[in-house]
């Protein structure tokens, strides 16, 4: 056996070389001993790269078993050579069966048909033989497996999905090839190369709230690797993204009815994305404020109704169907508002007397301007700086002025006349909404002088000659001022000055015994007084005349006993007596007498003449005999043909331009004439030639 075992190792290696040198294998030579060779698989048909075990069993027909090596070829292509194992009996372990076994593995084989040829060459007893089998490799089938991360996700979000491919059986081959996405049976995009790996991954946004279908195809680029898809075994869920809401105020703090905008701005919470919609619900406390769609992220209301205090604000966010709800909150405080306080006259300036009302306006000041109430509560009124108001007032709506309110004081008519102007302060003290806030009538309330009417009547028109003539003059205040002017009035004849009178209770009654026989023009002038301007009356037309008129001429003497008698152009021939009581005036007439008054109550003569002697005595009216002009009674001189005598007299006398041919006594005269000028006794511009007494 030593010599064989030399032999086999010899002829083992001389085979190897032969083999090593070629792939062409000749086929086995006749030998001692036939053998027949079966060829089998591991795996018919296998996959591209799958490890497939081929078995060449050479048989015997006698003892000993065939040894040495078998060849394996693909068709013409040495895939390798193997040692024959023996088989060993199950009878006895010790000794050989009549076959041996040769294994060869590869997993080189290409996809197709392959035939399999084992060819063992045999030796000594055991002659060569072939054996062969038909392989058929397949290309490799693969497994696409989908999975989603995050899963489950939020709206927003962005999803990575992934796509893994692996051939089957597991790493044989790494697939190569495109990749395509589908969500909810929907192309996601291009093709996507795989990696080295196998793997390939593509990133997605947007995906709404729900459950979505994954499914991911692999179209192979290798011809040896079969396409394949897959789909993920759960839906991809995507639920709504938590929100946060912030709530914010234009002005905190705020003053009462100043307008506040509060702004609520939801916004997703991460990993979520995106833009809320819907609706904004805004509360104080358990008090509805209104709502708002949001818009651009936002969601606006404007308060102008919130009361003075801390307000807790809620923005509640109500969701949508990719955002869950969330609120937001702020403490709004709102304080009392400024107020302005203006104040106005009824009239100013104004006059004495005149009703006079003030107006005190209370408005928000800036930057309220949309109070829900207006300034309540009342006014006090202040004249002058006085420690005690002249008037209290409720305040009420002002019409046409929105959040303001108003009060009027009472009417007064108590203001003096200025200057200076009377300071009129308003004092608000405030309510709970306003703060206080005061405020003067701008320059003061002026006060002037009330204009005046004044009026004078006669008591008696016509009124006649020697007798009293009662005037009386009213001055009133004109509207609409008021009250009771004081002071003066002046009464004039034409430019003569009759005389002057006190009011009382805005009347006084001037009396005047003095007046000539004609028309006067009598006007009241009142001088005014503190707080009345001087007026004037109209010109009263108080006609003065005689009871009695005689004109021509007259034989005998005349005797006026009663009443007042005018000579006008006439001629007396006689003397003429006046008895107590009665009264005389002569104009452009002749006395061819003498003339005796006594006790008379007016006597006046002008442009006469008297022819004999005149006495006149004890006369309680004024005596005019002829006039200078300078006192405006248009009385011509007059002519006496004898002695003037004038005694005691009561009414005052004026005796001026005359041509007296006697002499002139003149002696106890008192009291006052019809006008200022005529307080004393008159003399002058006379021709006297008698005496002068």
């Amino acid at each position: 056996m030593s010599g064989l075992g030399r032999f086999v190792r010899l002829f083992t290696v001389s085979v190897l070389v032969a083999v090593a040198g070629s792939v062409a294998v000749a086929e086995p030579a006749s030998a001692a001993g036939p053998t027949t060779i079966s060829v089998s698989s591991s795996a018919n048909p296998s996959s591209v790269g799958q490890s497939v075990s081929f078995s060449a069993t050479v048989q015997a027909v006698t003892i000993p078993p065939p040894l040495l090596f078998v060849t394996f070829l693909d068709g013409s292509s040495l895939l390798g050579i193997a040692v024959l194992v023996p088989d060993f009996g199950t009878f006895c372990k010790c000794i050989p069966t009549a076959h041996s076994t040769a294994t060869f593995s590869t997993s080189g084989l290409s996809q197709g048909s392959h035939t399999i040829r084992a060819i063992y060459l045999g030796y000594a007893d055991n002659g060569g033989s072939t054996g062969s089998m038909t392989q058929t490799v397949t290309a490799l089938a693969t497994t696409t497996t989908v999975i989603a991360v995050p899963n489950p996700s939020v709206f927003g979000q962005e999803v990575n999905l992934f796509a893994s491919v692996a051939t089957v059986p597991v790493g044989i081959r790494t697939p190569a090839g495109q990749m395509q996405f589908h969500l909810d049976g929907a192309d996601l995009g291009l093709s996507i190369t795989l990696d080295g790996s196998g793997n390939a991954s593509i990133p997605v946004a947007g995906l709404v709230v729900g459950g979505h279908t994954i499914t991911a195809s692999f179209t192979s680029t290798d011809p040896n690797v079969l396409d394949s898809s897959g789909t993920m075994p759960a839906l991809l869920q995507v639920s709504r993204a938590d929100t946060s809401t912030t709530l914010s105020s234009s002005a905190t703090p705020a003053v009462y009815g100043q307008p506040v905008t509060l702004t609520a701005t939801p916004s997703a919470v991460a990993p979520g994305a995106g833009t809320p919609s819907g609706t904004i619900t805004f509360t104080d406390g358990p008090a509805m404020l209104g709502a708002g769609p949001v818009a651009g992220g936002q969601a606006n209301i404007t308060l102008t109704s919130l009361k003075v205090g801390s307000h807790p604000l809620l923005g509640s966010y109500s969701g949508d169907g990719n955002f869950n709800p969330s609120s937001g909150t702020v403490i709004q405080q709102i304080t009392q508002a400024p107020t302005v306080t203006t104040v106005s006259s009824s009239a100013n300036p104004s006059v004495y007397g005149q009703l006079v009302t003030f107006t005190a306006t209370e408005c928000p000041g800036p930057p309220s301007s949309q109070p829900a109430l207006p300034p309540s509560g009342s006014v006090i009124f202040v004249l002058d700086g006085a420690a005690t108001p002249f008037d209290a007032q409720t305040l009420t709506v002002a019409p046409g002025l929105p959040g303001c309110s108003q009060s009027t004081s009472a009417p007064t008519a108590a203001l003096s006349v200025g200057p200076p102007a009377h300071s009129i302060t308003v004092d608000y003290p405030g309510d709970v909404n306003f703060q206080p806030s005061t405020s003067s009538l701008p320059g003061g309330q002026t006060v002037n002088k009330d204009a005046t009417s004044t009026a004078v009547v006669s008591a008696h028109n016509p009124a006649f000659f020697g007798d009293p003539l009662s005037l009386t003059v009213t001055v009133l205040a004109a509207p609409p001022g008021a009250g009771i002017p004081t002071g003066t009035v002046t009464f004039a004849d034409g430019s003569a000055t009759l005389g002057t009178a006190t009011l009382a209770g805005g009347q006084a009654i001037f009396t005047n015994a003095g007046l000539q026989v004609g028309t006067h023009n009598i006007v009241a002038t009142h001088t005014g007084d503190g707080n009345f301007l001087t007026s004037a009356s109209p010109a009263l037309n108080q006609e003065i005349r005689c009871t009695t008129t005689i004109t021509g001429r007259v034989t005998g003497g005349l005797a006026i006993t009663t009443g007042s008698t005018c000579l006008q152009g006439a001629t007396i021939n006689g003397g003429i007596t006046v008895a107590t009581g009665a009264a005389l005036s002569m104009r452009d007439s002749t006395i061819n007498g003498g003339i005796s008054a006594t006790s008379a109550t007016a006597l006046t003569s002008c442009n006469s003449a008297i022819n004999g002697a005149t006495t006149i005595q004890a006369s309680s009216g004024f005596v005019l005999l002829g006039d200078a002009g300078d006192d405006g009674y248009a009385c011509s001189a007059n002519t006496f043909h004898g002695n003037v005598t004038l005694l005691n007299n009561r009414g005052q006398l004026e005796v001026g331009a005359n041509d007296i041919r006697g002499g002139l006594t003149l002696t106890g005269t008192s009291g006052a004439g019809p006008t200022p000028e005529n307080s004393t006794s008159e003399i002058e511009a006379n021709n006297i030639r008698g005496d002068l007494a």
